[in-house]
């Protein structure tokens, strides 16, 4: 699978066009390439938007508290009390919730700084984070003290610091019922349940920023929690991360097409991607009900970026043909139509004549099945097909092909034929468009 690690600032924005599209700096100087990039890497969220765990053997971080002094586990009443004698932030408008910034919290046990760092890797793996997760830091906010009538999870709805794209809250060993919740992003739920387990194990919960919480409250006792934040460094290098179920590839694509838009000279004027399947009826109907698999991953994932933007889509039918001397024969050559099957000929591998190749695009449809044009141009010297060269997918004889034909003239020659639906790609500011109309 292609890297997607090499784009610096991808997606960083200097302004924004007439019609209100962002411009980026740093835009992509090779459209092509990079868009193959970009959709050959998946372009599925493999994550979840909140995910939590417990832990009976995390080690005891040795919380020192500024003011107060060591803080021993579980968390009883007692030591409740003396946290809240030298709280400084208490959250605002939620009762029985005390906070204390990071500042004042100290984690003595250098075990318990590495635990962290292997969690964080777990949590980055669950939320579909992507190979930026290597450079993602996680950083302690808060410690956070939730008595009777408090909702915990509510903390992890608290503003997040710029870069922070989820909140992951530690629950530390302490006596408290109740505070069960549930974590919903579009339509989707994550229960997420203590099972009365608070005062023997560590409660990890990570959510991203925009998931939705709703947490019930603690009927007794104290719940005693750090509460860390997920930050993607501003120079990660890496497509910024997005809300839940938003693949990664997807920054990149956004990234690729907004640079191409926003070129002086639009060039190329399209892009035709290949797709793997024929779809032949694509004419008056839905391009999303047509296609299947890949392709209609891919479709949709462009599309998506296409209505942002202001790039523009339809479909086509792409017919390739390779023609070349049939082996054995020409002049003096033992082939015969009249005896031979051409059926079982072959292609001549380093003929005159071999892989004599010709490219045809058909009429353009938009998404919506109406034809767009009654056929495009294809200029094999100035554009290439996406993700791979006719030359580099189709090799006569490997099967592929929708028909071949054999004929006999001066010397007798065979023709493999291949087809495919594929998508065409333009910006509204190239000359394409507006041949295409509006």
């Amino acid at each position: 699978m292609p890297s997607i690690t090499s784009e610096p600032q991808l997606c960083a924005q200097v302004g924004v066009d007439e019609d209100g599209i962002p411009l980026v700096a740093h835009p992509s100087e090779d459209i092509q390439s990079d868009l193959r990039d970009a959709l050959t890497s998946d372009l599925e969220f493999r994550g979840t938007f909140a995910f939590s765990t417990m832990h009976a053997d995390a080690p005891n971080p040795d919380l020192q508290v500024d003011g107060l002094g060591a803080v021993g586990l579980p968390l009883g009443d007692f030591m409740a009390g003396g946290f809240k004698s030298v709280c400084v932030d208490r959250a605002n408008g939620q009762t029985n919730i005390w906070e204390l910034e990071a500042a004042h919290v100290h984690c003595d046990n250098k075990l318990w700084d590495k635990w962290i760092q292997n969690v964080r890797k777990t949590v980055c793996t669950e939320l579909g984070v992507g190979p930026a997760r290597q450079v993602v830091r996680v950083i302690l906010n808060k410690l956070v003290l939730c008595g009777p009538g408090a909702r915990p999870f509510d903390v992890l709805k608290s503003k997040p610091s710029p870069g922070a794209f989820a909140s992951m809250l530690v629950l530390l060993p302490s006596r408290f019922r109740g505070g069960t919740a549930k974590a919903t992003f579009q339509e989707r739920t994550v229960d997420i349940s203590l099972n009365g387990k608070s005062a023997s194990k560590t409660i990890v919960v990570a959510a991203y920023t925009d998931a939705e919480l709703q947490s019930d409250k603690i009927t007794s006792g104290y719940s005693f929690a750090l509460l860390y934040e997920f930050i993607q460094p501003p120079d990660s290098g890496f497509p910024p991360i997005l809300p839940a179920t938003e693949p990664v590839a997807l920054a990149l694509i956004r990234h690729v097409l907004l640079s191409w838009k926003q070129q002086e000279d639009v060039w190329p004027e399209k892009l035709v991607w290949m797709l793997d399947g024929y779809y032949e009826h694509i004419r008056g109907r839905k391009a999303h009900k047509c296609l299947r698999g890949k392709d209609a991953v891919i479709l949709r994932v462009l599309d998506r970026v296409a209505r942002e933007i202001g790039i523009r889509l339809g479909l086509t039918q792409l017919s390739h043909t390779v023609e070349g001397d049939i082996k054995g024969s020409g002049y003096g050559g033992r082939w015969e139509e009249s005896e031979d099957d051409y059926e079982t000929a072959e292609m001549v591998k380093g003929g005159e004549f071999e892989d004599g190749r010709k490219t045809n695009l058909s009429k353009l449809f938009d998404l919506d099945g109406r034809i767009i044009r009654d056929s495009v141009d294809w200029d094999e010297e100035d554009h290439e097909v996406l993700p791979l060269g006719c030359d580099e997918e189709f090799e006569p004889g490997d099967k592929k092909e929708c028909s071949r034909d054999a004929a006999s003239f001066n010397y007798e020659y065979i023709e493999y034929t291949y087809e495919r639906t594929a998508i065409v790609i333009w910006p509204t500011t190239s000359s394409f468009n507006v041949e295409s109309g509006a």
